[in-house]
């Protein structure tokens, strides 16, 4: 599993790693992973009815949530990814220009598709949605 991870985080860093993110690819690609996990922890919970888990996010305020979130989720995977792999080791790998196109392929769909499972399964579970 760790090994599919570093090819991941070594894809993102590819595509991140030109224009005015290259200074920043390595961190960009551990938000980007960071931030395909959250979008789909979020649609199983939904999924589940398992949403009240997140009860560090039930403030009136919109800008509390957005800070609870980021110091109970955001942040804490942030430092774990970032002491799990480790950017020498991302780099290490090695993935031919063929696979790695296909490979961004492959992440870009599903991005997408997990964008649109989570809007279906949230319309789903609050009656707007019917198959």
């Amino acid at each position: 599993m760790k090994n599919f991870i570093l090819k991941v985080l070594y894809l993102l860093y590819g595509y991140y790693n030109s224009g005015s993110t290259k200074n920043i690819a390595y961190e960009s690609a551990l938000f980007a992973l960071l931030g395909i996990v959250i979008l789909n922890v979020f649609a199983i919970l939904f999924f589940l009815d398992l949403s009240k888990v997140l009860g560090i996010l039930d403030y009136d305020s919109r800008w509390l949530q957005y800070i609870s979130a980021f110091i109970f989720i955001v942040l804490p995977g942030y430092l774990i990814l970032m002491k799990t792999f480790t950017k020498e080791d991302v780099l290490k790998v090695e993935i031919k220009a063929k696979p790695a196109l296909i490979g961004r392929f492959f992440i870009f769909a599903y991005i997408v598709l997990s964008i649109i499972l989570l809007f279906v399964v949230i319309r789903l579970k609050r009656g707007e949605f019917h198959g």
